[in-house]
């Protein structure tokens, strides 16, 4: 067994309790899919702001599984006898980390001020995502890596965007 593999098995199956379980299914499903855009129309992001972030998680998607089918790395459920959460597609990168992680970014660019505690979610979401055995510890640092750059890539390229956008009356 190697190293990642051996660190995602440990990090899997070395501290199962039920609480551990209950807050890992609800940072997987919760946080990465209702938590964010939640926050973003309680936050009241202005048209802009929403384009700009659909169009990163729209080329994170793309890169996303785009690598999922070049790499095709089977998930660690297919190895590990008793997974708590089963997942279709293949492992690596991780999808849920990605996203996560351009929501931290995006969020982290509109309020500095609680950067950390965005951080700490898309963090809390990647860990929930190799706790569930669904993923490789590799499989959400790829995918972290890959929503953090796509978002800064496109926060960087903001305005280039938005006029690229408005010739298409969607700025």
């Amino acid at each position: 067994m190697n190293i990642d593999a051996a660190i995602s098995l440990l990090i899997a199956s070395g501290c199962r309790n039920v609480v551990f379980d209950l807050f890992s299914i609800f940072f997987s499903v919760f946080f990465s899919f209702a938590f964010f855009p939640l926050v973003l129309i309680i936050l009241h992001q202005t048209k802009k702001k929403i384009s700009t972030m659909l169009i990163a998680l729209l080329f994170n998607f793309i890169i996303v599984n785009v690598v999922k089918f070049i790499v095709q790395r089977p998930r660690p459920f297919f190895i590990q006898s008793n997974p708590i959460f089963l997942a279709s597609s293949y492992s690596f990168p991780s999808g849920h980390a990605s996203i996560a992680f351009v929501f931290a970014v995006f969020f982290s660019n509109f309020y500095p001020k609680y950067k950390y505690i965005f951080y700490l979610i898309a963090i809390a979401v990647s860990l929930s995502r190799v706790y569930l055995g669904v993923h490789y510890l590799s499989d959400v640092i790829a995918g972290a890596i890959i929503g953090f750059i796509v978002s800064k890539f496109v926060i960087e390229r903001e305005k280039k965007i938005d006029a690229i956008l408005k010739k298409f009356y969607l700025g």
